[in-house]
């Protein structure tokens, strides 16, 4: 029995092919329905068959299947799929994820500026000369990064570089200079790894990084507690000017 346009729902199917889920989602074809049931345009419309849209995805519980390149909705920049997870491990110890120093918190969780959304809640920013190495504090593999914004647009984010980790959380380091990236999608890096230089681009009100651990809902990526393994002094908060 054929379903009305308005009970019309998407379905999913999977199967591994090659060590890849495929998500197949049959969805109606756009259509505008007539309100007379009986129209030719509505009988019409009602017979003609969904479009199915194919999807990858990448299968957290195996590693060895590997990782899903894909296309970013951004500037088609290359990227790779994340798992969805619903918790990863809270409040792990992370080295500094620079070289030199000693520099200073200007901006911690929670904070008024720019720290109260779910993406950054947990971020921590702290000021550094523009050039400063970028290293990573955690092994990984890159899944996404950006390297050829100059100023404040068209990202928020700057150039950055976004690790994944062991556990599914990744380590995400904001605001690095144009073209300093020395990574690339997909690549393996080590702790101590160096990602790119510090730098003061995207809406940063001062040459800072701005590190944060997220997880993906599912939804989009939430800002997840991480503590450093050692003391970081803070500073007035530049970008209050205080």
């Amino acid at each position: 029995m054929r379903e009305s346009p308005q009970r019309h729902s998407a379905k999913a199917l999977m199967w591994l092919a090659g060590g890849v889920v495929l998500l197949t989602l049959t969805a109606p074809a756009a259509c505008a329905f007539s309100t007379a049931p009986d129209t030719h345009a509505a009988r019409a419309c009602n017979e003609r068959p969904a479009k199915p849209v194919k999807r990858r995805a990448w299968v957290p519980d195996n590693p060895a299947l590997g990782y899903v390149p894909g296309q970013s909705l951004i500037r088609n920049r290359p990227r790779l799929s994340a798992p969805i997870v619903p918790w990863v491990a809270q409040g792990e110890r992370y080295p500094f994820p620079w070289r030199g120093g000693p520099f200073r918190l200007t901006q911690g969780p929670g904070g008024s500026y720019s720290h109260q959304d779910v993406r950054s809640r947990y971020a921590m920013d702290i000021a550094m000369p523009e050039g400063t190495p970028i290293i990573a504090a955690r092994a990984g593999r890159v899944l996404d990064l950006e390297n050829s914004q100059s100023g404040a647009w068209p990202s928020p984010s700057g150039n950055f570089v976004r690790v994944l980790h062991s556990d599914a959380s990744t380590g995400v380091y904001l605001h690095l200079s144009r073209g300093s990236v020395r990574v690339q999608v997909g690549q393996q890096v080590m702790l101590g790894s160096v990602l790119g230089l510090s730098g003061n681009t995207g809406h940063s009100n001062g040459p800072h990084l701005h590190f944060v651990v997220q997880r993906n809902s599912g939804l989009g990526w939430v800002s997840i507690p991480f503590q450093f393994n050692q003391p970081l002094q803070g500073l007035p908060n530049f970008a209050l000017g205080r």
